[in-house]
């Protein structure tokens, strides 16, 4: 708790991510900060850092609960965006089956592509009781999505 990135905290952590990322670039280290500051904060926090080798993970489960609006955040954050968690969340905040949450997948793919986006998409999904059947049914719902947001689709 004490090294929470918080609004009150990120001037105590700018030198140290600024000096590790330069010694980082030398090693073609790319570092990926994910944090539950809102959108506007986390951009001033990475526009403050402002290494090239810096970027943020949005995972969209752990947004969700606090911001519905995902797609607002991802447009705003952008380029600063380098890696996505693919995640769905219940009111309570326990993970769920994607597209059973609060996460609108039709409007985080739209604003992905928006986005530009072309880095990884990485599963923090339940297992459910077969995790291969589990993993197949994510898999087609993000290419659901992907597909229609990719083709201009209004889900």
């Amino acid at each position: 708790e004490e090294s929470i990135l918080s609004t009150s905290t990120t001037h105590f952590f700018i030198p140290i991510i600024k000096d590790f990322a330069k010694y980082a670039a030398q090693l073609n280290i790319n570092i990926c900060i994910e944090s539950l500051l809102d959108g506007p904060n986390l951009k001033i926090f990475l526009e403050s850092i402002n290494e090239s080798n810096v970027g943020c993970v949005f995972d969209t489960g752990n947004r969700v609960v606090d911001n519905p609006q995902l797609d607002e955040e991802i447009k705003l954050l952008g380029d600063w965006i380098t890696h996505v968690h693919i995640k769905d969340k219940n009111y309570v905040g326990e993970n769920v089956l994607l597209g059973t949450g609060l996460v609108n997948f039709a409007k985080v793919f739209e604003a992905l592509v928006e986005i530009r986006y072309e880095g990884p998409l990485v599963f923090e999904t339940t297992r459910g009781t077969d995790p291969l059947v589990t993993a197949s049914y994510h898999i087609e719902i993000c290419n659901f999505f992907l597909h229609e947001a990719r083709h201009g689709s209004r889900v």
